[in-house]
C-alpha cells in the first residue's frame, strides 16, 4: 500500500519539477548564454575560485622534507636520512633546490651537497642529524683500493 502511494506521489512532483527547471530557465535566460572569450575565462576564475576554497594543494615541500628526514633520524635510520637530505634537490621547491645543485656542481660530492643540504634543515633537525650521523665530509679519507694480481690461477 505504501509503495503505491509513493509511486503516485513521484508522479505527482516530477511534472512539478520539471515545470520549476523551466520557469528557472526562462527567468534567468540560461538558454541565451553567449560563448565568448570573457564569459569563458569567467567561467574558469569562478570554477579555480571554488577549486582553491575545496583543495589545498599549496603545502610545503620543504617543512615536509625536514620532517622526513627528521622522522628517519628518530627510526635511527641514518642511511635514509641521509638519502632524503641528499635527494633535497629534487623535493624542495625551486630556491632551495638550486642551493643544493650548486653545491653539487662544485664537484666536492655528496659531502658538499650534505652540508649546504643542512642550512636547509629547521635548527632542530639539524642537531639530531649532526649528532646522529657522521657528516660525509668528516669521514676519514680511504685510499683506493689497489688490484690485488694474483698469478694462482695460472697454473702450468
Amino acid at each position: 500500500m505504501w509503495t503505491g502511494l509513493v509511486f503516485n506521489l513521484c508522479l505527482f512532483l516530477l511534472p512539478l519539477a520539471a515545470a520549476t527547471g523551466i520557469f528557472v530557465i526562462n527567468r534567468d535566460h540560461l538558454y541565451a548564454y553567449e560563448s565568448s572569450e570573457a564569459n569563458a575565462r569567467a567561467i574558469v576564475d569562478r570554477v579555480e575560485k571554488l577549486n582553491a576554497s575545496l583543495i589545498q594543494v599549496d603545502f610545503d615541500r620543504q617543512r615536509q622534507w625536514d620532517n622526513m628526514v627528521a622522522m628517519e633520524l628518530m627510526a635511527n635510520d641514518s642511511s635514509a636520512a641521509r638519502g632524503f637530505l641528499l635527494s633535497g634537490a629534487e623535493m624542495l621547491p625551486a630556491r632551495s633546490a638550486e642551493v643544493l645543485r650548486r653545491a653539487a656542481a662544485d664537484g666536492a660530492g655528496d659531502a658538499a651537497i650534505e652540508v649546504a643540504a643542512l642550512q636547509l634543515l629547521l635548527p632542530g633537525t639539524r642537531e639530531r642529524y649532526q649528532a646522529n650521523v657522521q657528516l660525509l665530509s668528516l669521514r676519514p679519507t680511504t685510499p683506493a683500493l689497489q688490484p690485488v694480481h694474483s698469478n694462482a690461477w695460472r697454473s702450468a
